[in-house]
């Protein structure tokens, strides 16, 4: 069955290498056109483009001319009916081998020669490229038409438009004709070679050569009169790329002295920074006075600065900025910071005003400090005025006294003269604050309840329409590495001389009938001053419930360990450490040895256990629900076939077995019940039959 053609593609490479590709071509059959014969021996490829407009043009020559229409009926009949998707049209890597899996079936056995040209892939007629056209390594990213203002750079080209604005901008004329009637003259150090002055072409050479003046300095040198006809080429004053320069190592110097002599009241000197711009725009700087010098690096740096920008450039509502910076450094970086910055308003007429930077700055005023026409504060820090009418906010007081009456809290106060020792305020509102008296904090203990033998109660918030919310009552996390949590202790209240302490009651409260009323709590357990523990209420017993359904014994239980049973750590004999899992019995002596059916001495009538480590520390599991490994329990029927089986001692030393033994002289005595397998583990139920029966044969 032949393939779709519109899923396979046609493959070209001229690449004489057979490990590079770096010039093959692979296209889809859908973007297939046709083919066009240019000349006997040429034929080009047409793809359509990516934008479905353009086109890619492949051109092949095939060397055997004859066979041009062979070729293309054997490429129609390999796309329609072929069973090649990756369609080789051409390799010339492979040309002596396989160049191309086109068959063309010829009068003689000869093989189809192909050879792409250097300009085998072609592109049509409007191409449009959206990135960067790169000849020779350089990456041309720019056009520049008539309409745009003129780049100087290695990156753009040039319409014609744009060369003959350039050329006219330079002062040019594309007028045409004779100039005539040209006159020169010449003085010292200017000379002109000039030919054809009366009509024509005009050529002349100018020379100045200013040594001639006196003048022979270093570029970028200020030029000076000498007040004898003589110029100075001044080397420590110069101008270049738009920076002027004084240099001056005499003491004091260099300056810049702006001497007005005008007699009028306007009449003064002025330094104007002018940004002559054709629209200036919100917060455009405009001009910037700077304190540089050297750090022990020998780097410069700027110490401090002066900065003019403008804040807003509407017209007739123009405002303006000013900064006064100073370098300062937080240890490791050093930034400029505003020591005064001035901000002008664009609508209110006056100025805003902030002094230092940082909440550890400090601002020193010698004298006075006056609020507009009145003297707000002294020199000392302190109010010049007596009374201060409306105090909307204070910081921290930290000394002297309040002598007027209580705050009240819708004032932020509290509202009462004295509190309690360690006692907690509450609120009523607006009114004044409680001091609780039966309800205290001192030294990390809350306590609660007055001086009496009443019930005091600590109950979260009822919920308005909805069910109850949680209470958690939690010890302190841990942190760090390896740190244990804090125990939570629930103790009851101590008691004096044989009255015993106060029990540990948990209660709450069975369901109602349908509604809204709150239940009542009529049943808790009780943990007595003896250690027992007990139900309450009457009728009630403690209901264990053990599921494995929800978390799998095996996600749950490691090897050996176990739920819902009884450890027991005693040996007095020796602390023998046991292997998880392992089927154990109590010797006479005090020790716990490993059970075996094959004698009654050896675990038929003695107290049983399963391993579980050191007897002393980690203790034997006398009953309960353990995970017993596959390497302590033997003829284990097969996975999934294990549930609700009898499990026995095993003739084996220490053993689980499914099988009974049977032996003569050998006992069976079951031991548990199988519940679930993993892996060959089994979740066993351990409850070992207190009987025995023993086998003679």
């Amino acid at each position: 069955m032949a393939l779709d053609p519109n899923k396979k593609f046609l493959y070209f490479n001229k690449d004489e290498t057979s490990t590079e590709m770096d010039l093959a071509l692979c296209f889809p059959v859908s973007s297939f056109i046709g083919i066009e014969t240019q000349t006997s021996s040429r034929m080009d490829f047409f793809f359509e483009g990516a934008k479905g407009a353009d086109a890619t043009i492949v051109r092949i020559h095939h060397q055997q001319h004859a066979y041009i229409k062979n070729f293309m009926i054997s490429l129609v009949d390999e796309i329609n009916f072929g069973e090649i998707a990756f369609i080789r049209v051409y390799d010339h890597a492979e040309r002596t081998t396989r160049p191309s899996d086109v068959s063309i079936q010829m009068v003689i056995d000869v093989v189809p020669v192909f050879t792409l040209e250097d300009n085998d892939f072609v592109i049509a007629d409007d191409v449009s490229i959206g990135g960067n056209l790169t000849f020779d390594s350089v990456a041309l990213t720019n056009i520049q038409t008539s309409a745009e203002s003129f780049v100087n750079d290695d990156i753009s080209l040039m319409t014609s438009a744009a060369i003959e604005d350039k050329i006219l901008s330079y002062g040019y004329s594309t007028t045409s004709g004779d100039m005539t009637g040209v006159s020169i003259s010449v003085g010292t150090g200017l000379d002109i070679s000039q030919s054809n002055t009366t009509g024509g072409d005009y050529s002349a050479t100018v020379s100045l050569d200013l040594t001639e003046v006196g003048v022979d300095g270093s570029a970028n040198q200020i030029l000076t009169d000498d007040g004898d006809g003589t110029v100075t080429s001044e080397s420590d004053v110069t101008y270049s790329g738009g920076a002027f320069s004084i240099t001056s190592a005499t003491g004091g110097k260099p300056s810049i002295n702006l001497t007005a002599t005008g007699t009028a009241a306007s009449k003064s000197a002025n330094l104007n920074f002018i940004k002559n711009a054709a629209d200036t725009e919100d917060n455009e700087l405009l001009g910037v006075i700077a304190f540089i010098g050297e750090d022990e690096g020998n780097h410069t740096h700027t110490f401090a600065n002066i900065q003019a920008a403008i804040t807003e450039s509407d017209e007739t509502d123009e405002a303006g900025q000013l900064a006064i910076q100073v370098a300062t450094s937080d240890g490791t970086t050093s930034t400029s910071r505003n020591a005064l910055f001035a901000t002008g308003s664009a609508s209110a007429d006056d100025v805003d005003v902030t002094l230092g930077h940082g909440n550890t700055s400090v601002t020193t005023v010698a004298g006075t400090l006056t609020m507009g026409s009145t003297a707000a504060m002294t020199n000392a820090g302190l109010l010049s005025v007596a009374n201060q009418s409306n105090i909307t906010g204070l910081g921290t007081i930290s000394s002297g006294t309040w002598e007027g009456t209580d705050v009240g809290v819708a004032h932020g106060g509290t509202g009462l003269s004295t509190v309690g020792a360690n006692e907690i305020l509450t609120g009523n509102g607006t009114g004044a604050l409680t001091s609780e008296a039966g309800l205290t904090y001192d030294a990390e203990v809350l306590t609660i309840g007055d001086d009496d033998n009443g019930t005091a109660t600590i109950k979260r918030k009822t919920h308005s329409d909805e069910a109850g919310g949680m209470l958690q009552i939690s010890g302190g996390d841990a942190t760090g590495t390896d740190k244990g949590g804090g125990i939570l202790f629930l103790t009851g209240g101590l008691g004096t001389g044989t009255g015993g302490g106060g029990k540990v009651r948990i209660s709450t409260a069975s369901p109602d009938s349908s509604g809204s009323s709150a239940n009542s709590v009529d049943w808790a357990w009780d943990f007595n001053n003896n250690g027992i523990f007990q139900t309450a209420s009457a009728g009630y017993g403690i209901t264990e419930i053990i599921n494995f359904h929800t978390a799998t014994f095996e996600n749950v239980l490691s090897d050996g360990d176990h739920v819902a049973g009884k450890k027991l750590m005693y040996s007095p004999g020796a602390n023998d450490t046991f292997t998880d899992g392992q089927v154990l019995y109590l010797s006479t002596a005090g020790r716990w040895s490993q059970a075996q059916a094959d004698n009654v001495a050896n675990g038929a009538s003695q107290l049983l256990g399963v391993g579980n480590g050191l007897a002393r520390s980690a203790g034997v599991i006398l009953d309960g629900f353990v995970r017993i490994p596959s390497t302590e329990i033997l003829n284990t029927p097969g996975s999934g076939a294990v549930d609700g089986l009898p499990l026995y001692v095993s003739t084996t030393a220490g053993h689980f077995d499914f099988t009974a033994p049977s032996g003569n002289d050998e006992y069976v005595r079951v031991v548990g019940y199988a519940i679930d397998d993993d892996g060959g583990d089994v979740l066993v139920y351990f409850n070992p039959d207190s009987t025995h029966v023993k086998i003679t044969a």
